[in-house]
């Protein structure tokens, strides 16, 4: 370790101290255990990163490193990005001007992207393939034919999108868009040429892009409460943020987006239903609910059911140490029999459902809104004089407000008693915030849900709406 220390007062690169890790000088490797390894690399990595520039350079990576000598003097070395940092489509229409314009569709002037020649998929577009020999031809090798006929890889804005099919598959999805927008755009303007078709659809489709990330899927990610502190109202493009992607985010820590790609693609038939792929998913073998319920069979449960163990880890085949890796049995729900009664499951679910409306009131902020005008509230489950909604068949419900706000910066939050579940998406157009959102929430009776003003709640107008109502029991 005495010459690890050294090297890394030399000013040594975090590969170096992993190279010297692995090459102790004191006790051979077999005699070093690895859980100490892995402690003294995590330990030097953070001290040599603590004292070195962390950002990378986008588009290029000359001037780091060694090369930094030509602008005065040596610097960190930075991997090559050649991606755009910005969220506007780049991974359909491509990051540098050559791959753009292999992608357009050049021989009409109707804007278009271009398509695959040879292939339909029941007379929609396809992706083109690319040119030339590559890795996606082995049809003949696989099959040992060598008349068979090759399938190349596509071309798209982003190599990547032959990785597996459901990435293929979105950027097929962008591909047809783009040019059902650039052909709409042409019916409502045919006096545009195909360059500005081109770019209006680009830009719409950025905008799309924008959209999808911060309220479809962040959500999801950072939490409500995350996007209420961070990214609630656009303040508006500041020209003085880097937005290039810090190295040790898009090299380490932005991996955790590999674990959200599914490990299989569901298979559908021609009626675009799953196809079964086990015995007990086939037709006649159980009815719908009782293949929800073995779907989710639990060898855990199993074990608790069978063997007087109190505690079992949740994944079986998942090695967990006992204490904070085991499950107490009383916590795994156990294998829901109900859809074998002869008859069915006892009993209907209830119907719960509200929708209301602001009118003539002027709600104060950090209070619950009374939404007064009422359009349906036949269970009398929305209190209009208190903004209260109140669960008195437990289920899954879902909720959805849309509410205008003038001249202030207010949003709006949806609180389960009393515990933020879902901060309002807000746009802003002609003096008005718009704030809106829709959730769905399991309750349990006795549940109360309400929405409250951040701020400037007494700028709400009163063709603000507020409804929600019963899913489905468990």
């Amino acid at each position: 370790m005495h010459r690890i220390w050294i090297e890394v007062k030399r000013n040594a690169s975090p590969a170096d101290v992993l190279r010297l890790l692995k090459q102790p000088s004191g006790p051979s490797r077999e005699a070093v255990r690895a859980a100490d390894y892995m402690d003294n690399t995590l330990h030097l990595i953070k001290r040599a990163l603590a004292k070195r520039q962390k950002r990378s350079i986008n588009a290029t990576a000359c001037g780091s490193g060694e090369t930094g000598h030509i602008f005065g003097a040596s610097t960190i070395r930075q991997q090559l990005n050649t991606l755009s940092s910005f969220i506007d489509a780049g991974q359909v229409y491509g990051s540098d001007n050559s791959l753009v314009r292999l992608l357009r569709n050049l021989s009409t002037d109707a804007g278009l992207l271009r398509v695959n020649e040879m292939h339909k998929d029941n007379g929609r577009d396809l992706l083109p393939f690319t040119m030339g020999p590559n890795m996606c031809a082995t049809r003949r090798r696989i099959t040992n034919d060598t008349s068979a006929e090759e399938v190349q890889c596509f071309l798209t804005g982003d190599s990547r999108a032959n990785e597996n099919p459901g990435l293929a598959s979105l950027h097929t999805l962008m591909m047809r868009e783009h040019n059902r927008l650039a052909h709409a755009l042409a019916s409502l303007n045919p006096q545009w040429d195909g360059e500005k078709l081109y770019q209006e659809a680009r830009k719409i489709m950025g905008g799309y892009f924008q959209v999808i990330t911060y309220r479809d899927w962040l959500p999801h990610i950072v939490g409500p409460e995350a996007i209420s502190r961070q990214l609630s109202t656009y303040p508006g493009y500041n020209k003085s943020i880097d937005p290039s992607i810090a190295n040790v985010f898009a090299a380490a820590a932005y991996r955790f987006g590999h674990l959200m790609v599914q490990p299989f693609s569901f298979r559908l038939d021609e009626n675009y239903e799953e196809h079964p792929q086990f015995w007990w998913e086939n037709d006649g073998v159980f009815t719908d609910a009782q293949r929800l319920a073995i779907k989710d069979t639990s060898l855990a449960r199993i074990i608790c059911d069978n063997t007087g163990i109190t505690e079992v880890p949740l994944k079986p085949f998942q090695y967990r140490p006992r204490g904070s890796g085991y499950t107490q049995c009383n916590d795994i729900p156990p294998f829901d029999l109900s859809p074998w009664r002869e008859g069915g499951p006892p009993g209907t679910a209830e119907n719960v459902a509200f929708s209301v409306r602001l009118g003539d009131n002027s709600p104060k902020s950090g209070t619950p809104i009374p939404f007064n005008d009422v359009i349906y509230n036949g269970q009398n489950s929305y209190d209009p004089e208190t903004g209260f909604f109140t669960c008195k068949h437990p289920g899954v419900y879902e909720f959805e407000f849309h509410c205008n706000i003038y001249e202030s910066a207010a949003s709006l939050d949806l609180l389960r008693d009393g515990h933020l579940v879902l901060h309002s998406f807000t746009t802003r157009q002609s003096g008005y915030i718009t704030a809106s959102g829709s959730i769905f929430i399991k309750l349990k009776e006795g549940d109360r849900v309400w929405l409250v003003a951040n701020s400037g709640g007494n700028g709400l107008t009163r063709d603000s709406y507020f409804s929600g109502h019963l899913l489905f029991t468990e």
